[in-house]
């Protein structure tokens, strides 16, 4: 069956910092059987126009899919922005992962060297703070929380 992947609106609380569970969607709209986990976070972006403004992030994970990253800026329903650029994520022993990232057609982006992302996000605990530069266009700073990540995905991913 041919997978759809849909973005929705999602209602955030206030607190973001827990990752979930959601379902694809088939053409229809119907959940099919399929998941991915979410985590949504807030940031903020600096380019020539505006400094230190408020970006909506979030954060999708699945086994076939691997990682994806969409970026919101200003408010959580305009579209995702397109990026190609850089990613670094650095962990609480100061170790830097850093990868290129390759915009999608819908907007978000992955990261090219998912592999060893994984690997560099699973033996690592607590907070990640992440910059992703657009080029020399823009550039992005959240965090990452890795809280129940590994409970989530051997609970439903497994």
């Amino acid at each position: 069956m041919k997978k759809i992947f849909m973005f929705l609106i999602f209602i955030h609380q206030l607190s973001f910092s827990a990752w979930e569970v959601n379902h694809y969607v088939d053409e229809f709209g119907d959940k099919t059987n399929d998941k991915y986990i979410i985590y949504s976070t807030q940031g903020t972006f600096s380019n020539t126009a505006t400094s230190n403004s408020k970006v909506f992030v979030d954060t999708y994970f699945s086994l076939d899919n691997g990682v994806r990253i969409n970026l919101h800026e200003y408010r959580l329903d305009s579209s995702p922005e397109k990026i190609n650029g850089t990613i670094k994520i650095k962990n609480n022993k100061n170790e830097v992962f850093t990868s290129n990232i390759s915009s999608l057609k819908k907007g978000g982006f992955f990261i090219e060297n998912t592999v060893e992302f994984l690997r560099f996000f699973m033996r690592n605990e607590g907070e990640f703070k992440v910059v992703v530069e657009n080029g020399n266009r823009s550039k992005y700073n959240f965090i990452i929380k890795r809280e129940n990540f590994n409970e989530i995905v051997e609970k439903e991913l497994m």
